[in-house]
């Protein structure tokens, strides 16, 4: 990282907050502006590993995700992207609540979205990937059984030469050997 990043971001960061402060409830942008705030707090933990990043993470995605109507064309990928953030705090602190509502938030987002979308594959791996996270915390057979459905589905799915299919198949291969 090079010097001066840090503050860039935290300044990135004020200015976004700054920007939905101006956002009247009810606007339109505002689930959006919340979900990117949250997005920007979340590469932020990526990079520090503070634990306030990811807890203000899970504050503006849950925001967003609250402020998303149901059949918005955005609200399963925010379901995930809010489980990813829960899912991260669960690595970091330990806590079963943080995977269960992870589990709880992909699975709707698996739900809601169509097969043949272009997302429906990442988002089966990632429901996997929380699933493999729980068997290895609490060692119930039922967890690596979804972890491996899971990323099995997501292995089929994902075509041949893309990008992710050696890392889902290295995953499900992973989760085989448990």
């Amino acid at each position: 990282m090079k010097s001066g990043d840090c503050a860039e971001i935290d300044s990135a960061l004020q200015l976004m907050e700054a920007g939905i402060k101006l956002i009247p409830d009810g606007h339109a942008d505002k689930a959006a502006r919340l979900n990117n705030l949250g997005n920007a707090f979340f590469l932020q933990y990526q990079r520090l590993g503070k634990l306030g990043d990811i807890e203000n993470a899970i504050h503006f995605k849950c925001q967003a995700v609250n402020l998303t109507l149901d059949g918005h064309a955005h609200i399963a990928a925010r379901l995930n992207n809010l489980g990813n953030a829960f899912e991260s705090r669960f690595e970091h602190l330990r806590e079963l609540g943080d995977i269960e509502k992870a589990i709880h938030l992909k699975h709707q987002a698996v739900n809601l979205t169509p097969d043949g979308h272009a997302d429906k594959a990442a988002r089966l791996n990632n429901l996997g990937n929380a699933f493999f996270l729980r068997y290895q915390c609490l060692r119930e057979l039922g967890d690596i059984e979804n972890a491996i459905h899971l990323k099995h589905q997501a292995v089929d799915l994902t075509p041949d030469g893309h990008a992710d299919k050696a890392a889902r198949l290295n995953g499900l291969g992973n989760a085989f050997s448990c």
